[in-house]
């Protein structure tokens, strides 16, 4: 993967509940396509991966 592409990894696809993570480990979560947070890795941030599987889990 190069630097500017991304990984998407739907939470949970019934749910909407989508985030994205680049190669620098930084990150994004939506919620049927609208942005909700990001995380910036490198200033120390926590990876938002659990808390959106948590969330789409309480989505469903």
């Amino acid at each position: 993967m190069r630097n500017d592409e991304m990984q998407v990894t739907p939470a949970d696809i019934f749910s909407g509940v989508t985030v994205l993570r680049l190669e620098n480990g930084d990150e994004a979560v939506y919620i049927h396509g609208l942005f909700l947070e990001c995380a910036d890795i490198a200033q120390g941030d926590r990876p938002l991966t659990d808390i959106a599987a948590r969330l789409a889990g309480l989505l469903k």
